[in-house]
């Protein structure tokens, strides 16, 4: 197909038979080349949990990653017959090969699906094959979060990582998908300027709870926040903080920054409009 410029094509297909299972390698891809550059931007829709993402060209992947995602959720509830049911949520994170005989290790921070313990393992993708990781949820296994996960590819390699559907802050009464692409480890950066989210059009109870993660790449990364020293972080750590005032960060290490929004319902708030 052809667009001219700053025109958009848009490609729509249902979710259903699109999804990838944990601890299995599927082809289930999207190849894309044009002869101008282009954006190229990815949306997942469904009723009341939706979230984008900026897909990157093939020139500025990399072969070491580390993961920012959120805590799973695990619950239990009583069904009303003296009988608990667990409902579930999971931290995620997906691989994807754009070279044949891409041999990848992934070094996670939780117990993944299918595995005993935690420990590292090793997956070899071709090229459009992807392979998802999600948390094992069990009750020793609660909250337990991918951020921090180590990913070391043989070859540039494609990573999403994010939340099935994520409480954030933990205990909202809300649930949305989490997804975006990571940048590898060699363009992070040391200075980040963060701003907060808008409010929600209905409901203000979520000022002062939309989180920000700084996540280190390297040992010894010293954190500072508005000039202040907050932390010194080894290689996978993080430092959260709460942001309600626009903030500059410097780290001694590339760091990433990620923002978190904060759910549209907590407790007090059911009705609030906007995560």
């Amino acid at each position: 197909f052809s667009i001219a410029a700053n025109d958009i094509y848009t490609l729509e297909l249902p979710v259903n038979g699109l999804e990838i299972e944990e601890d299995a390698v599927a082809r289930k891809s999207f190849h894309i080349t044009t002869d101008e550059e282009v954006s190229v931007y990815g949306l997942t829709v469904a009723n009341t949990t939706s979230d984008a993402f900026l897909a990157f060209p093939t020139d500025v992947l990399g072969r070491e990653y580390v993961i920012t995602s959120y805590p799973s959720n695990l619950t239990l509830q009583n069904n009303g017959r003296s009988v608990n049911t667990i409902t579930s949520t999971m931290s995620q994170f997906a691989l994807m090969a754009v070279h044949d005989s891409t041999v990848i290790r992934v070094i996670p921070t939780a117990r993944v699906w299918g595995a005993s313990t935690v420990a590292s393992f090793t997956v070899t993708l071709n090229q459009g094959e992807t392979y998802l990781v999600s948390n094992y949820l069990a009750p020793e296994n609660v909250l337990l979060d991918f951020t921090g996960s180590r990913v070391i590819s043989s070859k540039p390699l494609v990573v999403y990582a994010g939340h099935e559907r994520a409480a954030i802050p933990i205990g909202a009464t809300s649930r949305d998908c989490l997804i975006e692409q990571m940048l590898p480890i060699e363009v992070w950066g040391k200075t980040a300027l963060v701003v907060p989210y808008p409010r929600p059009t209905v409901g203000t109870a979520d000022f002062g709870c939309d989180r920000i993660r700084v996540l280190a790449g390297y040992d010894n990364t010293l954190v500072q926040v508005n000039s202040v020293t907050v932390a010194t972080l080894q290689a996978g750590a993080f430092y959260e903080m709460i942001i309600s005032t626009e903030a500059s960060i410097v780290t001694s290490e590339p760091s990433m920054v990620s923002g978190y929004k904060c759910s549209s319902s907590r407790a007090g708030n059911n009705g609030a409009i906007g995560d």
